[in-house]
């Protein structure tokens, strides 16, 4: 008997905690931008209505923040609006600071109407979990990001990408796109079909694609673009010991 009231107990605890950490927040007005900021892991969904639901959360709820300006939707935590910020503390008589925040320290589900560019920042998961339908789509990607897109069908996609971020791209097809990166980001979209790519590459990225009729690649540094599909190639400027490469 004790045995079962004390399972009961435990369940009905994660439950409540459960149900207090989900949180849905309706947004008055519509936007074309979002900016997600360090520590937040957010998935992102076409819908009607555009709301931010807060599906988990590990420090108390006022210390996310966000605005809605200008067309802009910015989500972000207390002291990691662009970057975190350190706290001081006392170790063995010693002050040291430290990162207010480590590792991912909230959970969003993230609703939009018509957003045409994605600023992401960090080092945490974003997912797209409808598919990415639209003509113009832009994506900034900052830090050590994961991003991955179920499905795409954009007419013209820009991407940059500063650090060593992850772009995974499940399906779909594109008309045009161009991607710039610094740093040994990787680009996976061997299963998107486009018609034309042209990416600028610094560093040791690595990329994949998929093009049926022209890639051009310019190259400072030692990265690797294997590429499938009919596309006549065109070289840029390489620099480095760069490998570029058909594959079937």
């Amino acid at each position: 008997m004790k045995l079962k009231l004390i399972v009961l107990l435990i369940f009905s605890i994660t439950i409540n905690s459960n149900l207090k950490a989900q949180k849905t927040i309706k947004l008055s007005k519509d936007f074309d931008k979002v900016i997600v900021s360090p520590h937040i892991e957010a998935v992102f969904k076409k819908g009607n209505e555009p709301s931010i639901v807060i599906e988990d959360i590990n420090v108390p709820d006022e210390k996310f923040n966000y605005e809605l300006e200008k067309g802009t939707l910015q989500v972000y935590l207390k002291g990691a609006k662009t970057y975190t910020k350190n706290k001081k503390v006392v170790i063995r008589n010693s002050e040291m600071k430290v990162p207010l925040y480590k590792g991912r320290v909230v959970k969003l589900i993230i609703t939009y109407v018509d957003v045409n560019t994605f600023s992401l920042r960090g080092e945490e998961k974003i997912t797209f979990q409808t598919p990415l339908n639209q003509d113009q789509c832009k994506l900034l990607i900052y830090g050590k990001s994961e991003v991955t897109i179920n499905k795409i069908k954009v007419d013209k996609l820009t991407v940059s990408i500063y650090g060593d971020s992850f772009l995974k791209m499940d399906n779909g097809n594109i008309n045009k796109q161009k991607i710039t990166a610094y740093g040994a980001s990787k680009v996976m979209a061997s299963d998107v079909i486009t018609e034309e790519t042209k990416l600028t590459a610094y560093g040791d990225g690595t990329f994949t694609f998929n093009v049926s009729k022209k890639i051009k690649v310019t190259s400072y540094g030692e990265a690797t673009v294997l590429y499938k599909g009919d596309a006549s190639l065109k070289k840029g400027i390489v620099i480095g010991e760069s490998t570029i490469r058909k594959v079937q």
